[in-house]
């Protein structure tokens, strides 16, 4: 079940964890919250996040996946 509310605290709540993870240079973190997000939350979300928070966030997914290595 994906996770959604228009209550504008729990976006706010939900914008705030995810500066945390930003703060903590955390793409793991980020994954964890929002992988029962459903899209129009995340949007949301996302919405009220500066540019600057959105790229944070866009660079360290590009940085995760950077280093990501398939088992061998």
């Amino acid at each position: 079940m994906k996770y959604t509310s228009s209550d504008p605290e729990i976006i706010g709540a939900n914008a705030d964890l995810l500066r945390m993870c930003i703060d903590d240079s955390s793409w793991q973190m980020v994954e964890e919250l929002t992988e029962n997000w459903a899209p129009e939350f995340k949007t949301a979300v996302w919405r009220i996040l500066t540019q600057k928070e959105r790229l944070a966030i866009k660079n360290l997914k590009l940085a995760a996946n950077r280093n990501f290595q398939p088992n061998k």
